[in-house]
């Protein structure tokens, strides 16, 4: 089980971080920022960072405005 913004999400095995955010359909958004156990973890390295059981993630999407 791991948590994405407080959500919970049942994965059976250990992935990287950019296969899950493509399983949600989260990868094709652009200006997103992602942090695992408070953690922010740099685009470039969401293809490596495996994600393990119970971790948690937050993803931020920003916004336009004024």
């Amino acid at each position: 089980m791991i948590y994405i913004n407080d959500e919970e999400y049942p994965f059976a095995e250990e992935k990287s971080l950019e296969t899950i955010l493509l399983q949600l359909n989260i990868y094709a958004s652009t200006g997103i920022a992602v942090a695992i156990n408070n953690v922010v973890i740099p685009k470039i390295e969401w293809n490596n960072y495996l994600i393990n059981d119970n971790d948690e993630i937050i993803i931020i999407k920003a916004t336009q405005g004024g």
